[in-house]
């Protein structure tokens, strides 16, 4: 203003000269500094960056090239944090920050040798129609006579072709019962903020009795014992599960040897935890919830690396009649590895990173959500196998919202060269509780598969009466061997 007078300008004039400048400055100086930097950074941008740039382009190329598992030695690429970005895409949301902050390796192979099936490629095509035609019941149940059926059970489709969630849990809970008796030992490596902490060993055993006995009357789902073998002062401590078709809740009875007393638990147990410990009765295979009080909604299907235990099929020998054996899981030259290594100081995810490699797999993510008021879980996130229809990986949400807990279970098939029947199995697990900073890894030692109950398997080992008591039994005993409801 007081130069605009100096040089003999009306007042008026100079104020709104000033003005313009003012406008005419506000929109050009933004614009002149953005051109600005396009000319320096184009000029002075390392030629590191681009080439880091070309490369995250050029990932999909990379994921391609993963080394196939031909004859003989085995050498799989290692994935990890300086590989996390070409490998972005092939790996799922709960696996990317682990592989980005060093958590775990993944040693990725291109395939197994293998094909993903339960069935011969014959069976496959003749029970295709089949299974095109079948439907669930209401709310998501099956027909009882299905129980006697070798899996899948269903194609996983609904009418329009699209997927159904739904029939994908169906196939992935009957790919079970191939064999509708089994007793797998197992070892529960613990532990806490990052420390071994201890170990204990299980016995589970279960049996699907309507396609043990070849009825179709009752409606009872299956029935499974998992007892403690040891530390020593807890042997014997165990739970029995008895689980019905429909919405009505699991029976279920923990017996505890120091005072020689049985108890009933309430159905949503099946997710509390053992001894403190991150494991539920639910994470024994990945998932293995009861389908009729989830709603399951389909979120997506992907390409995803997924763990297998080896890339051979595991082989199993024939046993006592109607049985066979599976030994030998995750042991080498007589030694336990997962108990050697977590003795010796190794992460639970470096274990399981050495026992397993990863494939990539056409996966479906299904998010469930709890129909129980009761439950501890609030939402659930599956990752299955599109093909084979059986749990991979499982995220858990609390009911506040926040994750809570990670399970991932290492993949193999199991299957006799004198049986064509193939058993899914999981030789090591991991579960991680993300509140508590608590990892857990639950490895299978060896199995027996049987087509009936057998000395391995005694049918006296799951009844309620030998396991509570003749009168405290008597009621789900009942219920156990009713008719189906109308």
């Amino acid at each position: 203003m007081v130069a605009a007078y100096r040089v003999g300008l009306p007042r008026q004039f100079s104020m709104r000269r000033g003005r313009s400048l003012a406008i005419i400055r506000k929109i050009f100086t933004p614009l002149l500094g953005f051109v600005w930097c396009v000319v320096f950074f184009s000029a002075v941008l390392p030629t590191s960056v681009l080439a880091q740039s070309s490369e995250e382009k050029g990932s999909k190329d990379q994921q391609l090239a993963l080394p196939s598992a031909a004859v003989g030695e085995i050498s799989a690429l290692t994935v990890g944090s300086s590989q996390v970005a070409q490998f972005r895409r092939l790996l799922l949301p709960e696996l990317f920050p682990l592989v980005r902050a060093g958590v775990i390796e993944l040693e990725a192979l291109a395939r197994t040798r293998y094909d993903w099936k339960l069935r011969s490629g014959a069976e496959d095509a003749a029970a295709a129609a089949a299974l095109q035609s079948r439907e669930l019941a209401a709310e998501g149940e099956i027909p009882p006579a299905y129980r006697q059926e070798q899996p899948p059970l269903f194609d996983g489709k609904d009418k329009s072709g699209a997927l159904n969630p739904t029939e994908i849990l169906w196939n992935a809970a009957a790919a079970r019962w191939s064999f509708p008796a089994a007793t797998v030992s197992q070892t529960v490596s613990w532990y806490q903020q990052g420390k071994f902490h201890r170990e204990l060993k299980l016995q589970s055993l279960r049996v699907y009795p309507a396609k043990i006995l070849g009825i179709t009357a009752g409606i009872q789902l299956f029935r499974e014992r998992v007892q403690l073998q040891s530390p020593e002062v807890l042997r014997g401590l165990a739970f029995l599960t008895y689980r019905f078709l429909g919405v009505d809740e699991d029976i279920i009875w923990s017996y505890a040897p120091a005072i020689a007393k049985a108890r009933q638990l309430a159905g949503p147990s099946y997710a509390d935890s053992i001894l403190g410990t991150p494991l539920t009765l639910s994470d024994l295979d990945v998932w293995n919830g009861k389908h009729e009080v989830v709603e399951p909604s389909l979120q997506l299907t992907q390409e995803a690396l997924v763990p297998v235990a080896g890339v051979d099929l595991l082989t199993a020998t024939p046993g006592a009649p109607g049985c066979v054996d599976q030994q030998g899981m995750n042991t080498r030259a007589g030694s336990d590895l997962v108990s050697r290594w977590a003795t010796e100081g190794r992460s639970a995810w470096s274990i399981f990173s050495s026992l397993s490699y990863f494939v990539p797999r056409q996966v479906v993510r299904i998010e469930l959500e709890s129909r129980d008021p009761f439950s501890e879980y609030g939402r659930q996130v599956l990752t299955i196998d599109q093909e084979l229809q059986v749990p991979l990986m499982k995220l858990v949400y609390n009911r506040s919202g926040h994750p809570w807990k990670f399970v991932m279970g290492s993949l193999a098939l199991v299957q006799s060269s004198a049986d064509p029947r193939r058993i899914v199995r999981y030789p090591i697990i991991l579960v991680h509780d993300y509140l508590k900073d608590e990892t857990l890894l639950l490895s299978q030692s060896s199995g027996t598969f049987c087509d009936g109950f057998s000395a391995a398997i005694p049918e006296t080992a799951l009844d309620l009466r030998g396991f509570t008591g003749q009168a405290a039994a008597s009621t789900a005993e009942g219920k156990a061997n009713s008719a189906p409801r109308g």
